[in-house]
């Protein structure tokens, strides 16, 4: 897509080759956040 919006294969290609380890550290980082906030119920919902 980035391909399309700017007409560079070279930028279309980097996006490609970092967005999947942006997600892949997001992803981590807020499943950390989401236990610590306490917002979890799978305790409250077993008991």
């Amino acid at each position: 897509m980035v391909w399309v919006m700017t007409g560079d294969i070279v930028m279309g290609g980097a996006v490609a080759l970092i967005e999947p380890l942006v997600n892949t550290v997001g992803y981590y980082f807020h499943e950390k956040i989401w236990q610590r906030s306490g917002v979890r119920r799978t305790s409250a919902l077993s008991g």
